[in-house]
């Protein structure tokens, strides 16, 4: 995803996640201006998801929010 709000620079977002016999998952994300994630989780049943993120700052910021 490309995201442009004026005046901010333009900034990529990349997110991948690979599911593995329609119940386990596991993927990332990476942004381009902040953070960079990984991400994991199951499928309970059609209607509930159980997952967990974590993200990775950066950025400037990342020395304050340690």
């Amino acid at each position: 995803m490309f995201k442009y709000v004026s005046p901010t620079p333009l900034s990529t977002d990349l997110n991948l996640k690979i599911a593995f016999k329609d119940k386990f998952w596991v993927g990332g994300s990476y942004c381009s201006q902040d953070a960079a994630a990984i991400i994991a989780g199951f499928n309970i049943n059609a209607l509930f998801v159980l997952g967990y993120s974590y993200d990775f700052t950066t950025s400037e910021l990342g020395k304050m929010s340690n």
